[in-house]
């Protein structure tokens, strides 16, 4: 299968990118391919006044002979607005694909190829790292940085330890052997020793207080205690000052009661007597 490249200046295309959808007469006066890259003619589409065939302009500019298809010397050639206008107009469906796998399946107008193929997936494209290409997929493109390229600048992976370089994936085990890393080792021991010292003050620190806080509410739970205890003694000395009044007030009644028994038996007696 014939590629597209991911080159920013031009993008090739070839008939095996793309199919046409639908019939294919309005275009069949035409030679869609370059008669000198072998490439669909994709930009300034030029027709030769000798035969008529058609050209790409960047192409066809380099000629200075005879024309490269009938030999007729003195060749003219002019822009095809024609083909312009009717071949780039032509529906068509994207081929790009993944070997045995998914297929791109976008569709358009066969002159917004070329745009569709500065985005597609499915394009081949090179790494700018490293020397990979004619195999990797722009979908692809990710993964391949961030886990293969051997160029790519990766992480180290004693960052965590403040080593802030970042060396080429293929130099990280070089890179593992820097003697500047035994060093930034020694600093994170120090400061963990220091860390581990500080948190056990400030745990000391908690405890005491934990403890004095426990000691305060073990006070102030007894005293609580002692409040609610002395409230109910007090109750208790009213309810008993209460009862004795009214012991008191009942010995006076029962008294005056006999005192008038007495007197209504004395009463009784000395009428009958």
């Amino acid at each position: 299968m014939s590629t597209a490249t991911a080159s920013p200046e031009k993008i090739e295309v070839s008939k095996d990118d793309f199919k046409f959808i639908g019939s294919e007469k309005n275009i069949s006066a035409f030679n869609i391919e370059c008669p000198i890259c072998l490439m669909v003619i994709m930009d300034k589409p030029c027709k030769t006044s000798c035969c008529k065939k058609n050209f790409c302009r960047a192409c066809i500019s380099r000629i200075t002979g005879d024309c490269p298809m009938c030999r007729k010397k003195y060749m003219n050639y002019t822009a095809d607005r024609r083909f312009r206008r009717i071949v780039y107009s032509q529906k068509m469906q994207c081929m790009k694909k993944k070997p045995q796998g998914a297929e791109c399946g976008w569709k358009g107008e066969l002159g917004s190829l070329t745009h569709h193929l500065k985005s597609c997936d499915y394009v081949i494209v090179q790494c700018s790292h490293c020397d990979l290409k004619d195999t990797l997929l722009r979908i692809d493109l990710k993964d391949h940085l961030e886990n293969h390229c051997p160029m790519h600048p990766v992480k180290c992976p004693f960052s965590w330890l403040g080593c802030e370089e970042r060396p080429l994936r293929k130099d990280v085990e070089k890179h593992y052997s820097d003697t500047k890393h035994a060093t930034l080792f020694e600093a994170a021991y120090q400061k963990l020793c220091s860390d581990a010292t500080n948190l056990r003050m400030a745990n000391n620190h908690l405890t005491s207080c934990l403890n004095r806080h426990r000691s305060h509410e073990s006070r102030l739970a007894a005293d609580m205690r002692f409040n609610y205890l002395e409230n109910e003694l007090q109750t208790l000395k009213w309810e008993h000052e209460e009862l004795k009044n009214r012991h008191d007030n009942l010995k006076i009644i029962i008294i005056v009661v006999i005192v008038a028994v007495l007197a209504v038996a004395i009463c009784i007696t000395n009428y009958y007597h």
